[in-house]
């Protein structure tokens, strides 16, 4: 068995050179750069409106539908429908899996809804009720550091007496 000396960096070198060939590079786009279908609608900004009518709108539409009409007759249409007889035993149990998942999503979302709701509409760090919620919690903090302080103190007391 002969053992051949590989140059880690010839191995690189090559290696480069192979995926600038395939034309791999190293510029990864930018999302804006990524073309979306026209129906899709990307928001740049927070809308409290918006996400609103987005829960509107997923409320209506959660619910998939297994048994829409086939559209057009003939022997396409009657293939069409016994395939549907064909598969529904099989696509019936996954689409009211999907069904499911859903609705859970919609509310979990609904949930997230809420509570920016019942915040006025904000969930920025610095809101008010984070404030105020962070100034009662140092309070709290520095209560209980001085009560700390205190028994350790007592402790120390009551170790020297017992000495």
């Amino acid at each position: 068995m002969s053992h051949k000396k590989i140059s880690m960096e010839q191995l690189i070198q090559e290696l480069e050179k192979s995926e600038e060939q395939r034309g791999y590079s190293d510029n990864i786009p930018d999302f804006s750069d990524v073309v979306v279908d026209d129906m899709v609608v990307l928001d740049e900004n927070y809308s409290f409106d918006r996400l609103r009518q987005l829960m509107e709108d997923l409320k209506r539409g959660y619910n998939v539908s297994v048994d829409t009409p086939i559209p057009g007759g003939g022997a396409k249409g009657f293939v069409k429908k016994a395939l549907r007889k064909l598969f529904l035993p099989v696509i019936r149990p996954m689409n009211e899996q999907q069904v499911a998942f859903n609705l859970a999503v919609v509310q979990c979302l609904n949930q997230i809804f809420l509570y920016i709701e019942q915040n006025g509409g904000s969930l920025a760090p610095n809101d008010e009720n984070v404030v105020n919620s962070r100034a009662e919690l140092y309070k709290r903090l520095d209560t209980i550091e001085k009560a700390e302080e205190e028994l350790a103190t007592r402790l120390l007391v009551l170790e020297e007496n017992n000495k």
